[in-house]
């Protein structure tokens, strides 16, 4: 068999030839279609590109877009996504305007847990405690932690469930008097009879830590369940509006939170004030928090609640 050597001729069965420096070379038809339109190129004048002209090296990524598309399609062809995924669609905007309440109500909740107990959120408290006369040093207190400053050194955050005993303000006095020993001078003796605060009651621990967790964990489970409705795989109908119960549930522990935590620290601060002439109080932002989460939560289940009453809303499910 005789091979041509001229340029316009070329063998068509050639095999394919990988170069010892990790380029693939084209051969056979390949090879002629590529030369073929290179010819056509040159004799036109015009600078004409291929796809095929483009060499590629063995070591040259693969293509991360195209595999992403191709395993999106098998996910889509499998048909997990439709079954097993949310689909916000099927949701009204009362649902969904429930749910974004809910969240941010429990967003507010997992706060005033974890305030003043990290640097990162000491500006997240429920009372701050610092000297009349402007001296540097400023006390911090949270549910489950505490942040001290004393002097011009920087904020001292650490965890502690020591600061949630009724009463708080005898309890923050005796441990601060320790570390500003001049902030608790001249304390005066309250009248009992004016001030029935006042009365000498053992320290006990009114839960507001259980309180909050059972709130914000019942508005995660009614929100879980709301998100069930729309998922086709779990043929989830709640027609008995378990997610509606669940989440007045956590209403009403959240309106037991903010009536605990105004007793405890409302309370705790005009006492110190009243009987330590040289110290001030500021109540925090979490006092506002749990109103806020609370006020949330009542809407979310007014939201959650809809049909309810209507017989039509009866087996209704996504």
């Amino acid at each position: 068999m005789r091979r041509s050597t001229s340029r316009d001729d070329y063998d068509s069965i050639a095999l394919d030839v990988d170069d010892p420096n990790g380029m693939r070379k084209l051969s056979g038809d390949n090879l002629s279609r590529r030369l073929s339109y290179s010819s056509a190129a040159n004799s036109t004048g015009a600078k004409l590109k291929r796809r095929s002209q483009l060499y590629r090296k063995a070591s040259d990524p693969p293509n991360l877009k195209g595999e992403k598309r191709r395993g999106r399609r098998r996910l889509r062809d499998t048909g997990f996504a439709d079954m097993w995924l949310p689909t916000l669609t099927n949701l009204n905007i009362k649902d969904l305007f429930g749910i974004t309440l809910a969240l941010c109500g429990i967003t507010l909740l997992i706060l005033c847990l974890v305030g003043a107990k990290y640097n990162s959120v000491r500006n997240i408290y429920f009372a701050r405690i610092y000297p009349r006369d402007g001296t540097p040093g400023e006390a911090r207190f949270g549910i489950r932690g505490y942040c001290l400053t004393e002097s011009i050194s920087p904020p001292q955050c650490q965890p502690s469930t020591d600061f949630v005993y009724v009463p708080w303000d005898l309890t923050t006095s005796q441990y601060l008097n320790t570390t500003f020993p001049a902030w608790f001078n001249d304390a005066a003796t309250p009248d009992q009879d004016t001030d029935p605060l006042a009365a000498p009651t053992p320290p006990h621990d009114v839960n507001l830590t259980a309180s909050l967790s059972i709130s914000s964990g019942c508005a995660i489970v009614a929100v879980l369940c709301q998100l069930a409705r729309s998922v086709k795989g779990l043929h989830y109908r709640d027609m008995y509006y378990t997610r509606a119960f669940i989440m007045a549930f956590a209403t009403v522990h959240a309106l037991l939170s903010m009536a605990l935590s105004l007793l405890v620290y409302i309370n705790g601060c005009q006492e110190l004030e009243a009987v330590y002439p040289h110290i001030q109080t500021r109540k925090g932002p979490c006092l506002a928090m749990i109103g806020t989460a609370f006020g949330s939560f009542l809407v979310a289940t007014i939201l959650f609640f809809q049909n309810f009453l209507s017989p039509a809303g009866e087996g209704q499910y996504y």
